[in-house]
């Protein structure tokens, strides 16, 4: 149960849960905790096509209104071989948004043995995956049983996609990569509990097998991005901030920008190559440079301005993002409200691509 609970980012929900295992001290301060929070029931979530066995809440997370819960002995496409449900909330109303499988599903897979979210971005472990290749994004067979892998999920503008499969540096059979998994903004972290390396140091050694289920943790870095310059308060009382959704890769080509809170009205996202910071309308313009504008898009009714970006299909040939580029990134916006000008923008985003 502390496996299932301890990613859900509500402390009190578990605490009921974990206490069993502590002394009657630590009994003693959850108790005072449990006084100073109200913990109330809200929901009881199950999966569409939930069945005995499956498993469903064998790991779950939570981010802001969405939640990810796995069933890791969910059978569709091989016994065992796992999936994930995303819920959203609307008030106090939850939904079922995506199911979720990994992309070379196969029996004992367990995929969902752990999964971790952060904003719009979840990570699923996989821990009886069996392909044998290293790295990021690589062949997806076979040939390492039980070595594990982990699954990275974005959402989109209207639904979720996987854009990564990873794989240990070093992977080996039995190695369990992905037997716990955590995120936090862009960058993830992955246990493998079997790995056998004898490496006792940061970047060792990592082909010495000498020491059995010594045990490992990798860290990735998802993506290479970061706000800068200022943006000024609108309509809706704060200032827009942008950021960025699914995966810089360009083969995956699911790159979303994002700005938010912005009034109910039309806008767009621009890019360049340069950074600067000079008064434009009611706020700052962040992008100095040649600039490539984007399709006009309308805001939702939550005031979230959204646009997919086709790599395959830039503006212009100058505007072409590749692997290794760096480009700044910045929405623009009606405001017909507030201000002389009528119109606002969000802070800038660098971002560098990867392939």
């Amino acid at each position: 149960m502390k496996r299932a609970c301890e990613n859900l980012g509500e402390r009190n929900a578990c605490v009921l849960v974990l206490i069993s295992h502590h002394d009657r001290n630590q009994l003693e301060i959850a108790k005072h905790y449990l006084k100073k929070r109200q913990l109330n029931f809200e929901s009881m979530l199950c999966a569409s096509d939930g069945a005995a066995g499956d498993q469903f809440g064998y790991s779950c997370s939570i981010s802001g209104t969405t939640a990810v819960i796995t069933a890791t002995k969910d059978d569709d496409r091989g016994a065992d071989s796992g999936s994930a449900y995303v819920f959203v909330r609307n008030g106090t109303s939850w939904s079922q948004e995506a199911y979720l499988k990994a992309s070379n599903t196969d029996g004992d897979d367990e995929f969902g043995h752990v999964v971790a979210m952060s904003g719009d971005t979840v990570v699923v472990g996989a821990r009886g995956e069996d392909s044998a290749s290293t790295g990021v994004n690589g062949d997806q067979g076979s040939g390492a049983a039980n070595s594990g892998a982990v699954y990275v999920f974005s959402r989109g503008i209207s639904s979720w996609g996987q854009d990564l499969y990873v794989k240990a540096s070093n992977t080996g059979q039995g190695d369990r990569f992905g037997d716990s998994v955590a995120i936090d903004g862009v960058r993830i972290v992955v246990g493998a509990s079997m790995e056998d390396s004898g490496a006792n140091t940061v970047n060792g050694n990592q082909s010495d097998n000498s020491a059995s289920a010594a045990g490992a943790a990798f860290v990735f870095l998802t993506d290479a991005a970061s706000n800068y310059c200022l943006a000024v308060s609108n309509s809706t009382g704060s200032p827009a901030s942008i950021s960025a959704g699914g995966s810089t890769s360009i083969a995956a080509n699911t790159f979303l920008l994002r700005a938010q809170p912005v009034p109910v009205q039309p806008g767009l996202f621009f890019y360049g190559p340069q950074q600067t910071q000079v008064p434009f309308g009611n706020g700052f313009r962040c992008i100095a440079g040649m600039l490539f504008r984007l399709d006009v898009e309308n805001a939702s009714a939550t005031g979230v301005l959204e646009h997919l970006v086709d790599f395959t299909d830039p503006p212009s040939l100058a505007g072409q993002i590749a692997s290794g580029s760096t480009w700044n990134f910045q929405a623009w916006y009606r405001d017909p409200t507030v201000g002389p000008s009528f119109f606002n923008l969000s802070d800038g985003l660098s971002v560098t691509f990867g392939p």
